[in-house]
Formats: structure tokens, sequence, C-alpha cells
């Protein structure tokens, strides 16, 4: 089942999560799915912060694409496990899936997905990228039970798979070189060039 879709860092002109943001509209405009909303938004990206890598930039903003579902036992329909709940939150009747229970910028939601702990605020999933020369380097820290698909584009409509992570709890580490892509949809006769990447993290 896939859960989440999230654009992060890029070099050159860029889009990333800081830290989670579940909320941010990049410009597409949020769906419903159920009760929840789904941010389905691959418009027009935005910069909250801005490095400097060399003649390269980091740019923080956020795409994120929710699709909500869960195989698990779930009495109210709110996209999170009844055992989640009553493991995270045993004495509240009700958990809003779009609040933020620790105040970290994940939403319950986004927590569950990620295999996260809601009532943490140093747990969430971050990824934070970094450039050097034309290597673009993005540590992933996983979870068992999940895999994880990383995504790139240069336009924003083109996504081409890199590569795919089975979660078992260890950091796995993903690199691109866009010197070294020579033909296809990724590459580019100049550098450095705009590059977006977006992690999925799908359940079984």
């Amino acid at each position: 089942m896939k859960l989440l879709v999230r654009a992060l860092p890029a070099f050159a002109a860029a889009v990333l999560a800081s830290p989670c943001l579940a909320e941010i509209d990049s410009g597409g405009g949020p769906g419903a799915v159920g009760n929840l909303n789904n941010y389905a938004s691959l418009g027009s990206p935005f910069a909250t912060d801005t490095t400097a890598v060399g003649s390269n930039q980091l740019l923080g903003g956020l795409i994120q694409v929710l699709f909500v579902g869960t195989s698990e036992p779930d009495a109210n329909h709110s996209g999170l496990p009844d055992d989640w709940e009553a493991q995270y939150f045993p004495n509240q009747a009700v958990v809003d899936p779009l609040g933020d229970a620790d105040g970290d910028g994940c939403s319950n939601l986004v927590e569950y997905l990620a295999s996260t702990n809601p009532r943490d605020p140093s747990s969430h999933f971050n990824p934070q990228g970094s450039l050097t020369g034309s290597t673009y380097t993005l540590p992933i820290q996983t979870a068992t039970g999940r895999s994880y698909k990383v995504f790139v584009t240069r336009d924003l409509a083109t996504w081409t798979l890199q590569q795919t992570y089975t979660g078992d709890g260890s950091l796995k580490t993903f690199t691109f070189d866009e010197a070294t892509i020579a033909s296809g949809p990724l590459h580019s006769a100049t550098h450095p060039s705009r590059y977006f990447f977006r992690v999925e993290i799908v359940l079984p």
C-alpha cells in the first residue's frame, strides 16, 4: 500500500521538507481522502531557506503527496490503526491524524507512516541531503516493515525511480551524481542543473 510521498532537498533550485510540514500546499491544492486532505501538490516550488554550496543552492520547501489507507483495523477510519492509537494515545478517545502531538512539524498520520514516535519531538522523518561537487547525498533512516523508493525529476512532471530500499531499521545512503547522467529525462547538458528528489514510503 502506498502511503506517503514527499519531496526532499535538491540542488540548484529545489524543494525539501522542513521538517515534515505535512499541511503545506506547494501549489497543486489539497484533495479529500475520506476525512483527510491529500496534498497532491506538484505546483510551483517555493523556498523557506537557502544554503549555498559553491555555485549551487539547496532551497528549503516541500512537495508532498499523501494517500491515506490502511489494511489494519481502523474503527474510526482516520488512517491511524487502532493498535497504534492505543500504543501512543492510550487515554485519548479521538486522535486527530492531522494533529501534531509533539509539535515537531510532523502530523500524527505522517509519524505513523514513517514509523516515528508522535510523542517525541526528536523522532520524525526528515532526511537532510548534502551536495559535494556534482554529487548529492541523502541519508534515509529506515524502519522495519516499510520500503523506501527514491525518485528524481528535473521538471516536477516526469519522476524517475532511482533507488529502492527495504527498511530494516538502518540508515541508508542515497547518492546521485548529475555529471554521470548521459541521457534520458534526468540528463542535463549544463551543470549545475536543477533536480528535485522525492522519497516514497510504502507499507505492505
